[in-house]
């Protein structure tokens, strides 16, 4: 040891890896001061480290503390030692081929007592410095003066670097928690480096960091313990810093970053809204102020209350009585306690149950080092709440007094000790006596409230009770007539009244009361008798009673009347019984009786029983009256006699039907007599009105139309007509053909219709016939139906559709028209002969004109039909749209025409412009045919209808020229006449076809010819000539320069 060795390849030149050893096992003297007040154990103790306040930091670090979002700045070397420290020269430390330190030519050991062990280095670096460090001239008293304290500063432990995309960071523990570098760009510490005391670093986005990240209570990184580690070191540093430390590409890192700046940290500041509660008193509860536990939501506070106590939460809807109770942050609640309870409720002070997240930072001694960061949960001392509240116990004295109303005497009082508030309930005594009567309760049985807050007295008042008596008394004699009666028991003050008895028997005698019955009157303080005075009465009768041997009793009156009197009797000049008996009195209506004494007057009123004879006359099908009723009174044992009369009922003498109930005639029994006569007249008027024969073809079948009047004799609601629907009472619609029937429908009056059809079938009926017919009705009783004279049949013709085919040669016909009319139906009413109606079919046709081969020929057809049975028209058959088609020998059919042929015609169908319309009733429908339109091809002549070219006929080859509506003959045709026709399909309701008969006359040919017999006819004369000198005798006649340059060109 006693040579200096100065080997250039161990000697450290830099003056920074000097300082850094120095501060990693030596404790620079500006730390000596801040460790005596702060133990290792108290540096340990996060409830401490959160009290060392910002100066404490200021203090530490030599200057002034920046808080919020702003990294703080890096402490200098002259501010952790000191500038005197600072400015000490150290030659160098060196290392020897051990790899031991060397201080000068001394080595440095560790160890404890005489225990000196060489320090390397390495193992330094790693495991840190947890003894002494010393060289055995006692150098560490020279350098510092001052030994390395285990309990001054934290435990730093470096495990090791962590990798992760790309980044490198150190893996920490402080005291064992995990810690991070927060200055990257700076060395790492080993193990053991010295470190000052960690102090609570308040910077929020630093807090939100470590809160988020790796080992955080919200750790984002899940188990990636390298990502998390990393990430959320290199995050820290920037926020540090300030200097962005790389990993923005790391997954998380801008999640954590956003954290940092946007994210929040629960709270755990606490506070009560109140905590001294004063209690008020009502509805017979002691209740308190209602307090709020302003905390976050996610801390509780948990103490105990006394068994009296009830918490009642508000915000939860919650209550308990007692024991241990739990409220969360942002709860309203209040506390209740019986009213006879006192004592008071102090939970002392206490602690939510959230601890508070604080980042802490320790500063390395040495600022070569990186500052190590990391969050730890403590609990707050200064965070606890009192809550106060004072209970008081509340009674008063309740006085029960029991007294008599009228003398205010009282009969019992009682006392009772009652809680303020509570409701209380007192009933009334029984069995009490008042001046040696029953006290009767004068009052309500039971009396209930709430007690007030001071003294109080409950009062039931009572009374007394006395008997009331009557005595009956003979008012002439005095004589006692009945025994006394007790009328009832009353209370002293209170009302009496009672009905006295208005009569009395006594000795086969009635006794009426004097006077009114009704006694009334007040209670006096003593028993009390009221005396009552009577008239006597004997029994009188008097009988009304029919006199005949049943001897009825009408009335019977009976009554006492007052001994001497007279009294007038009067019986009624009749009496109604039940069963409409009503009885007749014979005799005087009165008789006055004079009452005798102690005996007995009677008189009998006698009366006969009075019948009524009624006799009905009514409808035999509804019931219903046709006349006046004929009613009269007769009495018992009277003769009557009664018949059927004559009864008119507007044109009808209705018929008498029959009769029933009473005999017509006899002698008046007991009974009342009814007679009925029963009459009637036709269900209904009816008649035929008109019957119309359409007419269609045989095969079809011919309608008939039949028209009826129809009057129903009875009014009102048809269903109460008995035989209107009766199908035992019909009449028939027959249709007969001279004396055959061909058919028939039978109805009942109320199904008889005012209109119906027949169809007269087709097995009678042949081609363009006409029969006649008769409608006819029969087969009914003329008593059920009134069938008007004149009206029961009637007969028209029906004819048949002719069928059949007009023709008409136009040529022949100097006016080229013609017309045909036929029935199309009759009509048959009872007032007027049968009439016809008719459609007419008028034609008109323009004869073709002569014409040279290959030139077309136009033509009108004009074609009008009416029909005199306008919209009906087509009632009995079907009437077809007029067409028609022209047919022509097929030897004048062009080369390409595609016509349809019918044997040795082609047909062509004709257009048609067709109007339709109504007029003075009739249907009338005009019709105008013309050739269809022609298509001609230039050069060839070959001709086209619009059909061929609108589907680009094959065959055309060149232009297509106008024809018009013409029809026209093939060029090299034969000359001659040629019969032509038009025919029609079926025409109107008598399917009439219609041939007009015409011929084309080919009397010249279009181009001249040598074989021609019409040469001055013909139209064209083919001439050939000079393409370069056409004319050369000059310009014939007609032509034009144009013509000549056209056969040039």
């Amino acid at each position: 040891m006693g040579n200096k060795i100065k080997k250039t390849s161990f000697k450290l030149i830099s003056v920074f890896v000097l300082m850094t050893l120095f501060l990693q096992i030596l404790e620079y003297p500006l730390s000596v001061t801040f460790a005596e007040t702060i133990s290792l154990e108290d540096e340990n103790s996060p409830e401490e480290i959160n009290e060392t306040n910002v100066n404490e930091t200021e203090k530490l670090t030599g200057r002034e503390y920046v808080s919020g979002d702003e990294p703080i700045a890096k402490p200098t070397l002259e501010e952790i030692v000191g500038e005197k420290e600072a400015e000490k020269e150290i030659d160098y430390l060196t290392v020897n081929e051990k790899g031991e330190l060397m201080y000068g030519d001394e080595p440095l050991y560790v160890g404890a007592g005489n225990e000196l062990i060489p320090a390397k280095l390495d193992d330094l670096m790693k495991k840190g410095v947890k003894q002494k460090l010393t060289v055995a001239t006692a150098v560490k008293s020279i350098i510092f003066g001052k030994i390395v304290s285990a309990a001054s500063a934290p435990d730093i432990e470096y495990r090791g670097q962590i990798s992760y995309g790309g980044s490198i960071v150190g893996d920490f523990r402080v005291n064992g928690v995990q810690a991070f570098c927060i200055e990257h760009e700076k060395p790492t510490p080993g193990t053991g480096a010295s470190y000052e005391s960690p102090v609570p670093y308040n910077n929020a986005k630093i807090l939100k960091a470590l809160y988020y990240g790796w080992n955080g209570p919200e750790n984002i990184f899940g188990s990636d313990k390298a990502r998390g580690i990393v990430v959320t070191s290199l995050v820290l540093s920037r926020l540090y810093n300030g200097d962005y430390a790389g990993g923005q590409s790391i997954s998380g890192y801008d999640k954590l970053w956003d954290l940092s700046q946007n994210g929040s940290v629960p709270d755990d500041d606490v506070s009560m809204y109140r905590e001294k509660l004063t209690v008020s008193f009502s509805n017979g509860v002691q209740k308190t102020q209602t307090t709020k536990f302003e905390a976050d939501k996610s801390n509780t506070l948990t103490f105990t209350i006394p068994d009296e106590v009830k918490l009642i939460n508000e915000t939860d809807n919650y209550s308990k009585r007692g024991g241990k109770v739990t409220v969360s942050g942002g709860d309203w609640f209040y506390f209740e306690a019986p009213s006879d309870y006192a004592g008071k409720l102090d939970t002392g002070n206490i602690r939510g149950s959230m601890k508070a997240f604080q980042s802490i930072i320790s500063v390395p001694k040495s600022s070569g080092y990186q500052t190590l960061g990391y969050g730890e949960w403590y609990t707050d001392p200064a965070q606890t709440v009192r809550i106060q509240a004072q209970f008081e116990k509340q009674e008063v004295t309740m006085w029960i007094d029991h007294k008599d109303r009228q003398t205010g005497e009282k009969i019992l009082g009682e006392k009772k000790t009652v809680t303020i508030g509570d409701s209380y309930k007192v009933s009334y005594k029984n069995n009490l006596k008042s001046d040696g009567q029953d006290a009767l309760l004068d009052d309500d049985k039971s009396k209930s409230g709430t007690v007030p807050n001071k003294n109080f007295t409950v009062t039931f008042w009572y009374t007394t009770a006395w008997d009331l008596y009557a005595e009956y008394k003979d008012y002439q004699t005095g004589e006692t007539i009945r025994k006394t009666d007790k009328i009832g028991t009353y209370k002293v003050g209170t009302d009496y009244n009672f009905d006295a008895r208005t009569s009395i028997t006594y000795q086969d005698i009635s006794y009426k009361l004097r006077g009114s019955a009704a006694k009334s009157g007040t209670m006096p303080r003593k028993d009390k008798t009221i005396t009552l005075n009577y008239d006597p009465y004997v029994w009188v009768n008097v009988w009304e009673q029919n006199m005949y041997p049943e001897n009825d009793v009408f009335n019977h009156i009976k009554e006492r009347y007052k001994v001497g009197t007279t009294n007038k009797f009067t019986a009624p000049d009749t009496h109604e019984l039940s069963g409409n008996r009503i009885y007749d009195l014979f005799g005087n209506n009165s008789v006055s009786i004079l009452t005798p004494h102690n005996n007995d007057a009677s008189h009998t009123f006698d009366y006969k029983l009075r019948r009524s004879v009624t006799v009905n006359y009514l409808d035999e099908r509804t019931g219903e009256k046709v006349a006046e009723v004929k009613t009269y009174n007769l009495h018992e044992k009277d003769k009557y006699s009664e018949g059927p009369i004559t009864i008119k009922d507007g044109e009808y003498t209705l018929r008498y039907v029959r009769t029933d109930g009473d005999t017509e005639s006899g002698i008046m029994g007991t009974n009342n007599i009814v007679i009925n006569y029963y009459y009637d007249k036709p269900l209904i008027k009816t008649g035929l009105e008109k019957v119309q024969i359409y007419t269609a073809k045989a095969e079809e079948g011919l309608p008939v139309r039949v028209y009826l009047s129809k009057v129903i004799n009875y009014k009102g609601d048809s269903t109460k007509i008995k035989d209107y629907d009766d199908t035992n009472k019909t009449i028939n619609v027959s249709l007969y053909q001279g004396s055959t029937k061909i058919t028939d429908k039978k109805y009942t009056a109320s199904k008889l219709p005012e209109y119906l059809e027949f169809e007269i079938p087709k097995n009678k009926l042949a081609v363009n016939e006409n029969k006649t017919y008769t409608v006819k009705l029969e087969g009914f009783n003329k008593n059920d139906f009134d069938v008007i004279k004149g009206k029961e049949s009637l007969a028209t013709k029906g004819y048949t559709a002719f069928e059949g085919t007009v023709t008409f040669d136009v040529k022949r016909e100097s006016a080229h028209e013609g017309s045909k009319s036929y029935v199309v139906m009759t009509e048959k009413t009872p007032e007027t002969t049968m009439k016809s109606f008719y459609e007419t079919i008028k034609y008109e046709a323009t004869p073709l004109e002569k014409v040279r081969t290959g030139y077309g020929v136009e033509t009108k057809v004009s074609f009008d039909y009416s029909n005199e049975l306008g919209t009906d028209y087509q009632f009995a058959t079907k009437v077809n749209e007029n067409k028609i088609s022209f047919y022509a020998p097929d030897s004048l059919r062009d080369s390409y025409l595609d016509y349809p042929t019918e044997g040795s015609d082609m047909k062509i169908e004709l257009l048609n412009k067709e109007t339709s319309k109504q007029l003075n009733g009739d249907f009338v429908r005009s019709n105008e045919f013309i050739f269809p339109h022609m298509n001609v091809e230039k050069l060839t002549g070959n001709l086209f209808t619009d059909e061929q070219v609108a589907n680009k006929d094959s065959n055309i080859t060149d232009e297509i020229r106008d024809g018009g509506n013409k029809f026209y003959t093939p060029i090299w045709n034969d000359l001659g006449t040629y019969d032509v026709s038009y025919k029609s399909t079926e025409i109107g309701a008598n399917k009439v076809k219609l041939q007009i008969e015409d011929n084309i006359n080919l009397f010249a040919h279009m181009y001249v010819h040598i074989d021609s017999e019409t040469i001055d006819q013909d139209a064209i004369l083919l001439k050939p000539v000079n393409g370069d000198d056409p004319f050369p005798e000059g310009l014939p006649a007609g032509w034009t320069q144009s013509d000549i340059d056209w056969i040039t060109k």
